[in-house]
């Protein structure tokens, strides 16, 4: 029984740093996160924003036609890790496939590394931040 509590506190503990951890890091990133960005080829612009736990982005302008309509959702519930990662669902606003993402903070802009489940198919996307 002592086993059993003293390992249910040391998880307590543990959880609780890894917490503390997370919250260093998150400010920063979301802070540097926020705001209005375009892609490399300047075709399309998403609002970068926190709600609530929760980084989300959604589509603001796009040159295609058949492009997802503004407001809709491009990331979902992007997370950052301890390391000062963010990693969450990208969507596609053309072929409105979700895929895995990892996005990371550059001096630059946002690198988003994607991996698209239907085939399988890495890719790196650079954006800007949109200057006013």
């Amino acid at each position: 029984m002592n086993t059993l509590l003293i390992s249910a506190t040391t998880i307590t503990g543990l959880a609780a740093v890894a917490f503390l951890i997370n919250r260093r890091h998150s400010p920063v990133v979301e802070s540097k996160l926020a705001g209005l960005w375009m892609n490399q080829e300047r075709t399309m612009r998403i609002l970068i924003y926190t709600m609530g736990s929760f980084i989300t982005g959604e589509l603001v302008w796009s040159s295609y036609p058949n492009a997802a309509r503004p407001g809709s959702n491009v990331f979902r519930d992007l997370r950052v890790d301890s390391h000062g990662n963010v990693r969450g669902m990208f969507i596609d606003p053309l072929t409105r496939e979700q895929m895995p993402l990892e996005l990371k903070v550059r001096n630059t802009g946002l690198s988003l590394h994607l991996m698209s489940e239907k085939d399988r198919q890495e890719r790196t996307e650079t954006w800007f931040p949109v200057k006013p």
